[in-house]
């Protein structure tokens, strides 16, 4: 399998047609923004006060916050990056079919 890219800053706006533990994963990987109330909700009790700092985090990092092990964030992580992969790709595909109309 490709090695897939985590989304930036910039493409954070993709997030939200996931789930909110896929969110919750993407952002405590990426550090590229806060969890929201609904993703916090995934987070240990006794460890949200730590997860609501922003900075990017190993899989183990993210794990120990879950209560889960590193290769089922692993796992989460690739579903979510495929999510986003397979939609970008239906996009492509929706411009390139306005296109053909148009002309």
């Amino acid at each position: 399998m490709s090695r897939m890219k985590l989304p930036s800053m910039g493409e954070i706006h993709r997030l939200g047609r996931l789930e909110p533990r896929q969110r919750a994963v993407l952002k405590l990987r990426t550090g590229c923004a806060p969890l929201n109330a609904e993703e916090l909700a995934f987070v240990i009790p006794e460890r949200r006060e730590e997860a609501a700092v922003v900075r990017p985090r190993t899989l183990q990092e993210v794990g120990n916050l879950l209560g889960l092990t590193r290769e089922r964030i692993r796992q989460i992580q690739d579903s979510a990056l495929r999510t986003l992969e397979q939609e970008e790709e239906e996009a492509v595909v929706r411009r390139r079919g306005r296109r053909k109309v148009s002309r």
